[in-house]
Parts: structure tokens; sequence; C-alpha cells
């Protein structure tokens, strides 16, 4: 009967008895390993929708610029004597203009302008929008103190190629179509990166209806 108790006492002792110093340590390795992974986990799953954000929002600005620059290339009015288009590509800038028709038809005189001009200065290669109309003699502008004349204007990309548009005209000089073409980057000073640093390239078109051929 005395060693039955015995028996039973120290498996009692047993279970009752707690965890070793040794199984402390084993066990906070394995919990660390674990909230190590899914710490990995929770850093890698940021990271990639900071990424899907930034390829969103650049996505977003590159249209809503190709729509800005598409609406007023179709607004263009002139013929071939006397172009409503005006581009300047000289140097590190390049701007391109596009004449509006306001109360007279008839008459370009009382037009007015909308101007676009990239400004290259070390990694940065913007493209602004003017949003004042610019003077005939401004146009097309050399600097972007010509481009706002004196008012504002709108910063709309940071672009990753220098020759955003290309005028094609027939072998009479007549104008056939304005390509558009905005490459836009986050960083231009880094390296493209599909998360970090992406890079979005949107092409179009423009054959102004009130440009006569």
């Amino acid at each position: 009967m005395h060693t039955m108790f015995t028996k039973a006492k120290i498996k009692w002792n047993r279970l009752t008895r707690g965890m070793t110093l040794t199984e402390l340590l084993v066990a906070s390795i394995l919990v660390g390993i674990v909230m190590l992974g899914v710490a990995s986990f929770s850093i890698a799953l940021k990271h990639i929708q900071g990424g899907t954000s930034r390829s969103a929002l650049l996505a977003m600005r590159t249209h809503a610029a190709m729509a800005k620059i598409t609406k007023d290339a179709y607004a263009t009015v002139g013929d071939a004597t006397n172009p409503g288009i005006k581009e300047r590509a000289m140097g590190q800038d390049r701007s391109i203009c596009f004449r509006k028709d306001t109360n007279d038809p008839s008459s370009y005189t009382d037009d007015t302008w909308s101007c676009y001009y990239r400004r290259r200065l070390g990694s940065s290669n913007n493209l602004w929008r003017c949003t004042e109309p610019t003077p005939p003699a401004k146009v097309p502008p050399a600097n972007l103190l010509e481009c706002n004349n004196g008012g504002t204007s709108d910063l709309l990309l940071n672009l990753n190629n220098n020759d955003y548009f290309t005028i094609v005209t027939d072998t009479d000089d007549r104008l056939e179509y304005i390509e558009f073409t905005f490459t836009a980057i986050i960083d231009r000073s880094a390296a493209v990166h599909p998360v970090d640093n992406p890079l979005y390239t949107l092409v179009t078109r423009v054959s102004p209806p009130g440009h006569s051929r």
C-alpha cells in the first residue's frame, strides 16, 4: 500500500512540477521563430500594397495628364498657312501649344493658347501645363516663367522620356496627327523597379478636327 502511494505521489509531482528552464528556452525560441515569420510576411505584404498604390497613382496621374493634353489638342483651330500648333524643341526644354477659338471663328486674333512645357533639370524631367492664356509673343514658351505668364502652372508628371510628342505631317506639310507618349516614373533619379519605382507608358494619337488639312 505504501509503495502504491509513493508511486502515485511521484507521478503527481511530475505532472505538477511545471516547465524547466530548458523547456522554457525551447518554447521561447519556437515562439520567436513563429513571430518572426508573421512579422516578415506582414512587412512583405505592406511593401506589396505600397507598390500597388504607387503604380495605381502613377497610372491615374498619367491618364489625367493625357486627358488634358488631348482635350487641348482636339480643340486646336488653324490651317496649313497659319497652324494652330506651335512647338519648341531646343536645348533641355521642349514645349507645345494649341490655339483655341474663343468668339470669332473667322479670326485667329482673339484666340487663346494652351501650352505644355517640359523642364528638364538634373534628375527631374517635369511636364507642366500653362493654366493661364499665354500671349502670342510667348508661344511657344521658352522657360517656365513664360509658360505660367506670371500666373500659375500645373505640374502634371515626372517624365522618363524626353520626346513626349511627335507632329506628323504629309508631303505638303499638312498636319496628319499628333502622337503623345507619356512615360511616367515616380523617381527619375532611381532605377526602375516594378514595386518601389514603377514605370508607366501611355500613347495616344490626336487628329484635331478644327485644323483644316
